[in-house]
C-alpha cells in the first residue's frame, strides 16, 4: 500500500531537501512537504522529474476526516500537493488522531 506507482517505474531520490507549507480550503487544512525525484523506466531508457507529496489532512475545524470524507481530503490532497501539475497517483497511507495522512506523486519538477 505504501508503494505509489507499481512495477513500472523506479523513483530514486535527489537531493533538495523537502519544503514545507500549509494549505487552506473551504473544508479542509493540509501540511504539505514535497521533495523533488526522478520517475525511471523499469528498462532504464529515460527519466522524468516528479514530486513526491506528504500530505497531513485535517478539517478546518481541527479534526480528523470522517470515513465518508476521504475521498474529499485525498482530492485536495492530490490538488494542493501537486499545485498545477498532474497527480499521478494518491494514497491514504495512514489516518492518526491528528490527521489523515496522504503520498502523492505529482509529475513535473517543483
Amino acid at each position: 500500500m505504501k508503494r505509489i506507482l507499481g512495477a513500472a517505474v523506479l523513483i530514486a531520490a535527489l537531493t533538495s531537501a523537502a519544503q514545507a507549507e500549509t494549505v487552506r480550503s473551504k473544508s479542509f487544512v493540509g501540511d504539505i512537504q514535497r521533495r523533488a525525484v526522478t520517475m525511471q523506466a523499469r528498462d532504464g531508457a529515460g527519466s522524468t522529474p516528479a514530486v513526491q507529496v506528504y500530505v497531513s489532512v485535517k478539517t478546518v475545524a481541527g479534526a480528523v476526516p470522517a470515513q465518508g470524507q476521504f475521498k474529499a481530503a485525498g482530492a485536495f490532497a492530490a490538488k494542493a500537493g501537486c499545485r498545477d501539475k498532474r497527480a499521478l497517483a494518491t494514497i491514504l497511507s495512514g489516518v492518526t488522531t491528528s490527521a489523515a495522512e496522504f503520498e502523492v506523486l505529482c509529475r513535473g519538477g517543483q
